[in-house]
């Protein structure tokens, strides 16, 4: 397997999970549609530096989240409405165990022995994840919801722009 130091995320990106190198570090292995690698930093890291890459901070994109969906803990995130990245975590984001997961690609999640979860995704490959299935479903609906939301928020713009103009929104604000 490739390794490398950054991972930009993408339309193909479907999870980040954790690992540990041989000499004790956290490091991520990251699912892609078509290819698996590992970099050099741990998922959190990850998505915190794909947040500015994007655009805004991962405390914003928390906060925002937060709000919108009135939770305070193990909230998914929009990396960027435009490309439709929205990713969640597994459990706690400062957790070693914490995988992230990405909405586009999510197909279904099944039981997994008693207390585990197997992800399918759109290309049918799979992740076994140590949360159970119930709780993993209920953070996905929220995900979905967030991506609801926000979907529906960009909409209200592109009717005004459409009946105004670009050029008129922006002189209004």
């Amino acid at each position: 397997m490739r390794t490398e130091d950054y991972c930009v995320i993408t339309r193909e990106t479907q999870a980040l999970e954790p690992m540990y190198d041989n000499y004790g570090n956290l490091c991520t292995i990251v699912h892609e549609s078509r290819e698996t690698y590992m970099v050099t930093k741990s998922p959190k890291q990850i998505i915190e530096a794909n947040c500015s890459f994007y655009g805004c901070g991962y405390e914003g994109r928390l906060e925002s989240a937060k709000q919108i969906l009135g939770i305070k803990q193990m909230v998914p995130i929009a990396l960027s409405v435009a490309l439709g990245l929205y990713a969640m975590p597994t459990c706690s984001p400062d957790s070693d165990k914490c995988c992230w997961l990405f909405l586009a690609h999510m197909k279904k999640i099944e039981r997994h022995e008693k207390k585990r979860a197997k992800v399918i995704f759109a290309n049918d490959s799979s992740l076994i994840i140590d949360v159970h299935q119930d709780t993993l479903e209920a953070r996905w609906a929220k995900m979905t919801l967030l991506h609801y939301v926000l979907t529906k928020r960009i909409g209200v713009y592109e009717k005004w722009e459409s009946r105004l103009g670009l050029n008129e929104i922006w002189r209004l604000l």
